[in-house]
């Protein structure tokens, strides 16, 4: 099989591609390693693979992201901590075959998060303190469903559309969707009404929030929690690689 490793850290990569390569498992044929922003980029090329194993949150600074956003050729999504989930839909996008193998602890942690990834279509989901250590990593990469505790099945509509968040809120005009993400008065003016409208509908719809007959700015203030937590702007940095 070939497989595919998708991290925002580079020494992360490397040791989990060096572990798979030097594996004496007979499953594993090739194994590359790749940023969140590369893996975006392949396209059709998901095709070459059989195994994706991709991270969830990302570390890095904005400047960072964004440089190698612009590099890769992809766009960059400001406001979202989770690109991992994009990754995924990437993938089951132009290789509906493909399995794909989660391994953050956030996402296994936390519910709202593991639905946006099984949304996207991801088959596993190992927290990493379960693949810390060379061998625990290349027998549940090798054999994922003999340990896995959490496994996925096809999903609903709802839930498809819950791991699309990051794409709906940054399709968004700039101004409407820091206006709605981050609440900043001096966006309110910028952003459109119309633009923030559909923008609160579109999300209030994915997210089942319910309607609030109190005004926008109520309704704002129902779902902007529960957004910033799907894109992961609310939850603290992992102290190290290994919680995250």
């Amino acid at each position: 099989m070939n497989f595919i490793i998708v991290d925002d850290e580079p020494g992360m990569r490397e040791i989990r591609q060096l572990w798979l390569t030097h594996s004496d498992d007979a499953a594993v044929d090739t194994c590359v390693a790749q940023s969140f922003e590369q893996a975006l980029a392949l396209g059709e090329r998901w095709r070459e693979f059989d195994v994706a194993v991709v991270d969830g949150y990302d570390r890095r600074g904005d400047k960072m992201r964004e440089s190698e956003a612009d590099q890769a050729g992809v766009p960059f999504h400001e406001y979202d901590r989770f690109p991992g989930r994009s990754v995924v839909l990437a993938a089951k996008r132009h290789n509906p075959n493909i399995i794909v193998i989660v391994t953050s602890t956030y996402i296994k942690g936390h519910d709202e998060l593991a639905q946006q990834m099984e949304g996207a279509g991801a088959t596993y989901v190992f927290s990493h303190d379960e693949v810390m250590h060379r061998e625990r990593f290349t027998e549940r990469m090798t054999d994922p469903e003999r340990f896995a505790q959490r496994t996925t099945t096809p999903p609903p509509r709802g839930r498809r559309r819950l791991a699309e968040i990051s794409e709906i809120v940054h399709s968004a005009d700039p101004a409407v969707r820091r206006h709605v993400v981050e609440g900043r008065s001096s966006e309110s003016k910028k952003a459109s009404r119309r633009g923030v409208d559909r923008l609160v509908h579109q999300l209030r719809d994915v997210l089942n929030v319910p309607e609030s007959a109190t005004g926008r700015a109520v309704h704002l203030q129902n779902l902007r929690p529960t957004l910033r937590r799907m894109l992961g702007l609310d939850i603290e940095p992992p102290r190290s690689h290994t919680d995250d």
